[in-house]
């Protein structure tokens, strides 16, 4: 695979990342094929993988509870053979109820042979942190 397909790659990560930090759905679609499957771990969430309409069902259910969401790369690497890269990356925002919030992820995604569209999100993210902001959120769901 050529150099194009590398860079490709890294763009759309590039803009993968920054579609999540605008905290909309649509952005976030956008870079998906119509086959991408995303998989939330660890495990213990047991979230399910979900294809691109359950996902949409599922983000435009949290896009409210987070504004001011800012994302940062940390590492990045890529294997163009496999058209796959690997990303370390913070959050921080405010949450619904005022509060601050971060969280930790990592994500590994597989792109199409151009480089251009997602075909596999596998997100691993901060499960200790997710669960209290999960129990926040409904308290603040509670009270609203």
């Amino acid at each position: 695979m050529s150099s194009d397909v590398a860079t490709a790659m890294r763009e759309t990560s590039n803009d993968f990342l920054a579609a999540f930090a605008t905290w909309k759905t649509d952005p976030i679609m956008a870079l998906r094929a119509p086959e991408c499957i995303h998989d939330m771990l660890p495990a213990s969430l047991k979230r399910s993988s979900k294809n691109n309409e359950q996902f949409r069902s599922y983000f435009t259910g949290v896009e409210r509870a987070m504004n001011d969401v800012k994302m940062e790369m940390h590492d990045y690497f890529a294997s163009v053979e496999d058209r796959r890269a690997w990303f370390h990356t913070t959050l921080t925002a405010t949450s619904v109820d005022g509060e601050p919030y971060d969280n930790e992820y990592m994500f590994v995604l597989t792109f199409d042979e151009e480089g251009r569209k997602v075909t596999r999100v596998l997100e691993m993210l901060d499960s200790v942190k997710t669960q209290a902001i999960y129990a926040r959120l409904a308290k603040a769901r509670e009270k609203a």
